[in-house]
C-alpha cells in the first residue's frame, strides 16, 4: 500500500508542476524499511524528495525507537542521493519521551 500510495502522489505531483517535495512518513508498520519503500518510488518518478519518519511513542517505546533509527539509517544512506534527502521527524514531546531520544535532539 506504502508503495501504490507513493506512487500515486509522485504522479500528482508532477501533474501539477511539483519537482520537489517533503513528506513525514506516519506508518508504524512500515518499520523497518518504510523510507526506503518510498524511496524507490521517489526515484523511479525522477523527483527529488526529502523523506522522514514520524518518530513517536504513541504506538509505543520500541516503535518510538525504531522510528528515530529509520530516521538516522535513512539518513546515512542517502547523504550522496542526488534525489533523496533525509530529515529527522521527532513528533510532540508529549509522545517522545526524554529517555528515548538520542542526546542530541533534546
Amino acid at each position: 500500500m506504502l508503495s501504490a500510495a507513493t506512487k500515486w502522489a509522485c504522479a500528482e505531483m508532477l501533474l501539477s508542476g511539483t519537482t520537489t517535495f517533503y513528506d513525514i512518513l506516519e506508518a508504524p508498520n512500515t518499520l523497518p524499511g518504510g523510507l526506503d519503500t518510498q524511496k524507490d518510488e521517489v526515484v523511479s518518478a525522477g523527483i527529488r524528495g526529502i523523506l522522514s519518519f514520524e518518530a513517536t511513542e504513541r504506538s509505543g517505546n520500541e516503535i518510538g525507537k525504531l522510528g528515530i533509527q529509520e530516521n538516522l539509517s535513512f539518513h546515512e544512506r542517502t547523504l550522496d542521493d542526488p534525489l533523496i534527502s533525509a530529515m529527522m521527524c521527532i513528533h510532540t514531546t508529549l509522545h517522545v519521551h526524554k529517555n528515548s531520544s538520542p542526546k542530541h535532539f533534546l
